[in-house]
């Protein structure tokens, strides 16, 4: 069972918030279908959640509050009838970037791109635990700066999981770009996203509100990567970097016969495992230790 995914950004010049939609495709088409014959009908030729409050210029000019209102419920009614979830991932741009160097941000991620794979990783969780199946569409709104090195990572890892496939976590059928004019998943993740910066920043939750109902089968996760994400990924992305410069040198010691460059090649894998081995016995070491003091509060 495949499932399409729709990505669209929000947030301010800081605040990145990435959200995703993600639904059943069969499902999802008829969401397409409905969505696109309210928007007919109300004259608009797509939603975009930031002009749905400005009553003096924009797409919903034409519209009443209670018009509005209408379109909104018939809308966001059609979504949790039709789609599964949604996922909004908050990554603050200036701690992902003292964190980072140049470098690493092109050839590894930016905070739109990495916020995507996260996504895509909390996806995969939600998907084993409602047994969906994880072969995904992937479609992102193409207007971030970033959106081009986000699909070049969606390619790399699609070509990666046809040589191991055992080591997927999403079987990406398809990745694209697309404009959110033209694609409602591509609004819906808008709405999402809108929604979730408006509660952030303690302003209007019509939308909001509109998208959270309680008893609706339809639910949304909320990320802040700052807090749980952002460090044991850079992490992990370091010691990848760390061990893959090793053994270019290795190889490339091997091939011109360097008996001396093997020995130091050799010394520095070693020098890798104790360090990394250290790290890890000290990131247990301090569960344990807070644990324990969580359990001292609670029986306290």
């Amino acid at each position: 069972m495949a499932v399409d995914m729709g990505f669209d950004e929000s947030g301010s010049h800081d605040i990145l918030l990435l959200s995703v939609q993600v639904g059943v495709v069969q499902k999802a088409r008829r969401m397409k279908t409905a969505w696109k014959t309210l928007l007919r009908e109300a004259k608009i030729p797509f939603f975009h959640s930031v002009d749905y409050g400005n009553f003096s210029k924009g797409i919903f000019k034409h519209l009443s509050r209670d018009e509005r209102q209408e379109l909104l419920s018939s809308l966001s009614g059609n979504l949790r009838k039709r789609m599964l979830f949604g996922i909004t991932g908050k990554v603050t741009i200036s701690n992902w970037n003292s964190k980072t160097d140049p470098k690493f941000r092109g050839e590894w991620a930016a905070a739109y791109s990495f916020a995507m794979q996260m996504l895509m990783l909390e996806t995969r969780v939600i998907l084993e635990k409602l047994r969906v199946g994880y072969d995904v569409n992937i479609l992102l709104e193409d207007g971030h700066k970033n959106a081009g090195q986000a699909i070049n990572i969606l390619r790399s890892i699609k070509e990666k999981n046809k040589h191991r496939p055992e080591d997927a976590v999403l079987n990406i059928l398809t990745e694209g770009l697309g404009s959110k004019t033209d694609y409602p998943i591509l609004q819906a993740a808008d709405m999402l996203g809108y929604s979730e910066w408006q509660s952030l920043i303690q302003s209007n939750r019509e939308i909001y509100d509109a998208l959270h109902v309680k008893g609706s089968r339809y639910f949304t996760v909320y990320m802040d990567m700052d807090k749980h994400l952002v460090d044991p990924a850079l992490e992990i992305a370091k010691r990848s970097d760390a061990a893959k410069a090793i053994f270019r040198e290795l190889d490339r010691y091997r091939r011109t016969g360097s008996v001396e460059g093997l020995k130091e090649a050799g010394k520095r894998i070693r020098e890798f495992r104790q360090k990394y081995e250290e790290v890890d016995n000290n990131s247990n070491r301090g569960k344990v230790k807070a644990e324990k003091s969580l359990k001292k509060k609670t029986q306290g």
